[in-house]
């Protein structure tokens, strides 16, 4: 005997259907689905000696990750050729193998304390500038070598404690905001009122 389905068994399979590819569209439409999925692009040493002449991609494990800032500088020795303020047409010439969505361009690190570097922006624009960058860590190790460099180079004069200790922020270094978390390290532009 063969059986015949409801009215009320049909109805709920087309709502599960619509709303099981609702989700789907949605999470593939949302910024960082496509992580998931989509291997991440990787530079390699010859682009971080590159920049800014600096050798920040060829230091020796032993040697831990070398220094990481300058004085006054905020952002990473080897990092310092694309800026907060920088439009992302040269985030693409210096990063060409970065991955851009709506709001940020991802570019993977395969050496030193940084994983990946997210170079955050509006959007709203053809060519829209950076806002922000965060430079994420590839281990807790590298968080606190991190921590101990920047409050060794930029000193614990300026230095704010927030969220007993888990955050560090000095409000400016050379017109910027530098903020450690557990997972990262930011630098954003001071915002100034006129």
């Amino acid at each position: 005997m063969k059986q015949r389905w409801t009215r009320t068994e049909i109805i709920g399979l087309a709502t599960l259907a619509v709303t099981i590819l609702g989700v789907v569209v949605a999470l593939s439409v949302a910024p960082g689905f496509r992580e998931w999925f989509v291997p991440k692009p990787r530079i390699n040493n010859e682009n971080l000696s590159d920049v800014n002449g600096s050798d920040a991609g060829q230091t020796k494990k032993s040697e831990g990750y070398g220094r990481l800032f300058d004085q006054q500088d905020p952002y990473p020795i080897g990092f310092g050729r694309v800026k907060v303020g920088n439009r992302v047409s040269v985030l693409q010439v210096v990063y060409p193998e970065g991955k851009l969505d709506s709001f940020s361009y991802d570019v993977r690190v395969t050496e030193g304390p940084f994983d990946f570097v997210l170079f955050h922006h509006h959007g709203r624009e053809d060519d829209p500038a950076i806002t922000s960058i965060s430079f994420h860590f590839r281990d807790d190790a590298a968080e606190k070598y991190a921590r101990e460099q920047a409050v060794s180079v930029f000193g614990a004069d300026q230095l704010k404690s927030i969220a007993r200790g888990s955050v560090l922020e000095w409000p400016n270094i050379n017109g910027y905001r530098v903020t450690i978390r557990d997972t990262y390290y930011s630098v954003s532009k001071l915002e100034t009122s006129e």
